[in-house]
């Protein structure tokens, strides 16, 4: 299936584990579509202290250069961790487009805000240095995650986060997530807007809260995800499986979800 959108967000290039390939072969298999990249595509925080790049890291940035050389529409929206790009806001660089945040509006007239989603952050907000230190032990925590996954795959067992398995458990983490949502629904209520579109948090997620769209594209770190616009402007919450499983065939990108309203939503 072909989309007249997709976004994506929170690659963090530099970072350890890193799922470069597969985020190259989720963008290959979509050639022509216009591309809006939500933030912390680069990790800066990290590679102050370590850079991390491989082989498959530069051939997804040649591939996003590229697109964009050849006048496939891509648009770079820096989030927190890529911030310096934020100073390069409403100018091209290499024939990207760079914007602090932008409205998209759907094939059906929804008009949805674009954004990364640091700005509903309160920690970011107010204890930066609180937040670098909890990104280094986050990259801590994946690069354990990469050797531990790496052993369950050789063994047959599938990935297991354990970052997302933090986030669904502990109650105050799942509390700062209802509370990231709030705030940004409430902002673009606050607009006019009928939703938005985000990442930052690394939950993929698409719902509706008070009667507005949230969107939330999730990373290339844990699950893989994507945010993508059909048609007929319905919003679709895609996740890419290299591997096959039950449902998918190898390098399938596959929308897990159930069709309402216009969004394709998560099954309880």
């Amino acid at each position: 299936m072909t989309w007249r959108t997709i976004f994506l967000s929170d690659i963090h290039l530099g970072m350890a584990g890193v799922r470069a390939t597969e985020c190259l072969a989720f963008l290959k298999a979509n050639p022509f579509t216009p591309v809006v990249l939500v933030g912390d595509i680069f990790d800066l925080w990290v590679m102050r202290r370590r850079v991390r790049w491989t082989p498959d890291t530069n051939r997804l940035l040649r591939h996003l250069l590229k697109r964009a050389q050849r006048g496939w529409p891509v648009t770079f929206i820096p989030g927190n961790h890529d911030e310096w790009f934020r100073s390069m806001s409403d100018n091209l660089a290499f024939g990207i487009t760079v914007a602090r945040n932008l409205v998209h509006t759907t094939a059906d007239g929804r008009r949805l805000l674009v954004l990364h989603g640091d700005e509903a952050d309160a920690l970011v907000r107010t204890h930066p240095f609180i937040a670098r230190l909890g990104s280094h032990a986050y990259d801590l925590l994946v690069t354990i995650n990469t050797v531990s996954n790496e052993v369950r795959r050789r063994l047959g067992f599938r990935p297991w986060s354990f970052s997302g398995a933090l986030k669904r458990g502990v109650k105050r983490a799942v509390t700062y997530i209802g509370n990231f949502e709030l705030a940004l629904t409430t902002m673009v209520r606050d607009r006019g807007l009928d939703g938005v579109i985000c990442g930052h948090i690394h939950v993929p997620a698409i719902d509706r809260k008070e009667n507005m769209v949230y969107a939330n594209c999730g990373d290339w770190i844990e699950h893989a995800s994507a945010i993508a616009e059909a048609y007929d402007g319905t919003l679709v919450l895609l996740e890419f499986l290299p591997e096959v499983r039950e449902t998918a065939e190898p390098g399938r990108v596959v929308p897990k979800y159930v069709l309402e309203d216009g969004l394709v939503l998560m099954p309880a």
